[in-house]
């Protein structure tokens, strides 16, 4: 494959430089491709020659306002886009109707779930001298910036408790002795806080300061009335507890008479508000706001964490920190503040920390923003939590090949992650933390992800003839889908210490009927190994529970991301025969994977039962697949098997899978 060889596969190639080269030699761009640090940075190049007068890209960015507005959604079936808050479908005519979100309509009550923001964790660690200590915003703005823990120490609280809301700052230093030495990042923070207090006051005056927030099931998007998730859990966490209807109405007329100041979230404020200063004598002036600010509170490491030279004292508390730092993260939202994106992502322990935020507690915001107006619309903190995402993705196959293939070492490992940091002690510390969370963010198949492995192939009365899936069958999937059947609950353990390479196909002795085939789902070969060695290691368990016992396993690897070492690197399909299948899968990706689909069709179609094995999910996570009911079934084609299967050396891409799975000409019944 052309793309492979361009990226030239290496061992000692920095992992961002192979997925580049990959996705440069590929020739194709997917609708949400993968992002890189190299095509970040060339990002960056072009939009620095583009700066437009700030009320010119005003005007750009309204154009997708201009759109065709409909009354209610088109019936019948649609594409849809969603985007800054508006839905854009696309009906079988090709007409674009764009429709806001905010904007209650009866289509978006027949398909919304309350669903608030969750209240943040509790953290009780003891006695003043515990791990855990938080700035006061009003004690930010009064200091005018971070200040050092050792003179802020008077002022700091420790712990937290319900009716505040607690920020973890994830930052980089912009120095080695002063993480914000012009203050920049404290205006950023300050202001970022402040506007998304008015934004909540805004969306509980609208929506009712009990009144559930509404999200649309099958898009995941708050509609009607609401906020952004960090005014969201300042309501939820805050609002609710601090005030009654009365005085939200006269908070909502104070947020109105500073309207000017935070339409745009405090972005333009925070650039020029030297000392936080004008910060001060807006809030001063605004009584209960000012009373609101109370209940914010900011974890920063420069101020509250002891910094160096530290007292004996101070260093227990600095170590007791650094052990707990999950656990105080994990007590907060996480604010990333990305003012240089490509130098926060290139930090082991920013990674560590937009690691954290990703996989662990999902409740994190990203804070940016541009010091020019460009052209067209500006990033969005979506686009930056899906590049933020991305780099994970990169960095999961850096600890797959350190720990299940041993190509290299954790030293090693980092270097091709570009992952720097300022003490070369803090390895250990920093690589232990990256690996321990075996869980990658989840990325969909791309039409450039590399599939390699084994997609099994069932087969039909007595193995004469077998089934492969007809590509030119797409699900059509109806708003409302009934809840999967629970066949019951499986306990799997992931472990990166206990993982063989197993092949991509392997019959497995002693089977007896009724038999049982594994068909293992991955995001890369590293991630099938796991989950291969997990669901074995509970086979026994798995056995019991679905009365048969495991004959075969197989995996197939979908990567959108291939830059990771492959055991195998070939694709073939299998004919397989067993009474029940298993297919096993991460949760979040089962969804809209095309190979999840075509096996549960093929399966229906040869009146083979089969169950889903959500391997992230820890209770009800085995259930019975149910193929999608459309008219012109059946999906499948049945092939003699007597045929030759063909070998791809190199595996497929995605956009070719189903179409060249078995090479062009073959004899085929329909």
């Amino acid at each position: 494959m052309r793309a492979l060889a361009y990226s030239g596969e290496s061992r000692t190639r920095l992992y961002d430089d192979l997925a580049s080269r990959y996705f440069e030699a590929c020739g194709a761009t997917d609708t949400m491709p993968i992002q890189t640090l190299a095509r970040r940075a060339s990002e960056e190049r072009t939009q620095a020659n583009l700066s437009l007068p700030a009320e010119v890209a005003r005007l750009v960015d309204q154009q997708k306002d201009l759109n065709h507005r409909p009354i209610e959604l088109p019936d019948g079936y649609f594409s849809f886009v969603v985007e800054d808050g508006l839905v854009h479908s696309k009906a079988n005519d090709g007409l674009v109707w764009t429709l806001p979100l905010s904007v209650s309509i009866p289509a978006w009550e027949q398909v919304a779930d309350d669903r608030d923001m969750p209240r943040l964790w509790v953290l009780d660690d003891g006695e003043g001298n515990g791990y855990s200590r938080w700035l006061s915003l009003p004690d930010l703005i009064a200091a005018g910036g971070f200040p050092r823990m050792q003179d802020a120490r008077d002022v700091l609280s420790t712990g937290t408790r319900h009716g505040h809301f607690y920020a973890f700052v994830s930052h980089r230093w912009r120095s080695p002795t002063h993480p914000d030495p012009g203050g920049h990042q404290a205006r950023l923070v300050a202001w970022r806080l402040f506007g998304a207090l008015c934004e909540a006051v805004r969306a509980a005056h609208r929506r009712g300061l009990h009144n559930p927030r509404q999200v649309a099931r099958r898009l995941d998007v708050p509609i009607g009335p609401a906020g952004s998730p960090l005014a969201e859990s300042i309501l939820v966490n805050v609002l609710r507890d601090a005030l009654d209807e009365s005085s939200l109405a006269d908070a909502a007329v104070e947020v109105t008479s500073i309207a000017g100041h935070v339409d745009d979230l405090g972005a333009a404020q925070a650039r020029s508000d030297g000392g936080l200063t004008h910060l001060a004598e807006l809030v001063a002036g605004l009584p209960i706001l000012r009373a609101l600010l109370r209940h914010l509170h900011v974890w920063y490491d420069y101020t509250c964490m002891p910094q160096a030279p530290r007292t004996a004292e101070e260093q227990a508390i600095f170590d007791r920190t650094l052990r707990r730092l999950l656990a105080v993260q994990c007590s907060a939202r996480t604010l990333i503040l990305l003012d240089d994106t490509l130098d926060y992502l290139g930090r082991a322990w920013c990674n560590l920390e937009s690691n954290t935020a990703v996989r662990l507690s999902g409740m994190v915001d990203i804070v940016s923003f541009d010091e020019k107006p460009r052209l067209g619309r500006q990033r969005e903190p979506y686009d930056l939590m899906r590049l933020v995402g991305d780099r994970q993705q990169v960095a999961w196959r850096g600890v797959l090949d350190t720990e299940v293939f041993r190509v290299q070492s954790p030293e090693e490992c980092m270097r091709r992650l570009e992952l720097a940091m300022a003490d070369p002690g803090d390895l250990p510390f920093l690589y232990n933390a990256l690996r321990s969370a075996v869980h990658a963010p989840t990325r969909d198949a791309g039409e450039t992800s590399l599939v390699t492995g084994v997609l099994p192939l069932p087969t039909v009365e007595n193995g004469g003839l077998f089934l492969v899936p007809d590509y030119r069958q797409r699900r059509q999937r109806p708003v409302e889908e009934p809840p999967p059947h629970v066949v019951g609950s499986l306990d799997i353990h992931l472990n990166l210490d206990d993982v063989e390479i197993a092949p991509s196909y392997q019959p497995l002795a002693h089977a007896a009927r009724p038999s049982c085939h594994i068909a293992v789902l991955a995001a890369c070969e590293g991630e099938a190994m796991v989950l291969t060695a997990a669901v074995l290691r509970a086979r026994d368990e798995l056995e019991v529970l679905l009365s048969a016992r495991v004959a075969s396993t197989s995996w197939l690897s979908v990567d959108p991301v291939p830059v990771g070492h492959r055991s195998d690197g070939a694709l073939r399909s299998v004919p397989t025969t067993a009474d029940l299948w298993a297919i096993v899968r991460r949760r979040s990706h089962r969804a809209d994977d095309d190979v999840t689909e075509a096996l549960a069709r093929m399966l229906e179609d040869a009146g083979t039962p089969a169950v889903h094995i959500e391997i992230d999910r820890k209770n009800d996570n085995v259930t019975v697949v149910a193929a999608d009911q459309v008219a012109d079934r059946p999906h499948s084609l049945v092939v003699r098997n007597n045929i030759h299967l063909p070998h791809h050396p190199q595996g497929l891409q995605y956009r070719h899978l189903m179409r060249h799975l078995l090479q062009p000409k073959l004899p085929i019944n329909e």
